[in-house]
């Protein structure tokens, strides 16, 4: 089932309610979380393949589980994210009884590249609900455009919401035109959610805050070797 970010957004805050997880409750644990719904089962697994984040397998029928595997070489906060990727394959999709997904670090040429994007958008959601985040990011925002601190800030708040500094900075980048819209002075329920695609559609070019921290940088060093 395709859906539109704003739909994502809808289905994952539905799913979170169903398992009575409240906004504020965070950092998530996808290893607890599954523990706690009845259907599904996930454990770790050391893949030879370095390049395997995880398997979701869909039960065959209700009276069967479904399976998620996370590779276990991986970090902790890498394992949170991906586990979670894996159960938004089982959660917001409508998939064929048997399906198995298979998820690399890169999608693969037979791969779905919408459904592995609505997996990865969803697991984002889920783990760092942008209704939390945008009023952290309005907070920070002054020490975020001086140097690093856009940056810092992904470093420092990947370990309150449980994932890696660079699902932080992708979360930064692919709200941009959301952030935008709050620091604009934009009510959180009144902001449009709107995919990366329709903004261009729409000729929308949001500079992200981890790009406008680059190009700082980058005019900072071309000063330098002036």
């Amino acid at each position: 089932m395709y859906l539109s970010k704003q739909q994502l957004y809808e289905s994952v805050e539905n799913f979170k309610k169903y398992l009575k997880i409240g906004i504020y409750e965070y950092p998530l644990n996808v290893f607890e979380l599954c523990d706690r719904i009845s259907n599904v089962n996930i454990g770790k697994v050391p893949f030879k393949a370095s390049n395997l984040r995880g398997i979701a397998v869909i039960a065959k029928n209700k009276s069967e589980n479904h399976v998620i595997l996370v590779n276990s070489n991986k970090t902790a906060p890498e394992m949170n994210y991906y586990g979670t990727h894996e159960l938004m394959h089982i959660a917001i999709q409508r998939n064929t009884a048997g399906q198995t997904f298979k998820c690399f670090d890169k999608v693969q040429p037979k791969q779905d590249k919408f459904i592995e994007w609505q997996a990865n958008e969803g697991a984002a959601e889920f783990l760092v609900p942008y209704k939390v985040l945008l009023p952290l990011i309005k907070n920070n925002y002054n020490s975020m455009r001086i140097g690093a601190g856009t940056y810092s800030f992904c470093a420092r708040f990947s370990e309150v919401f449980g994932v890696s500094p660079i699902v932080m900075e992708i979360r930064l980048e692919s709200l941009s035109y959301e952030i935008e819209q709050y620091l604009s002075g934009v009510s959180l329920d009144k902001i449009e959610i709107l995919s990366r695609q329709k903004q261009i559609a729409r000729g929308l070019h949001i500079i992200s805050l981890p790009e406008q921290e680059d190009i700082r940088f980058f005019k900072i060093h071309q000063v330098a070797n002036m």
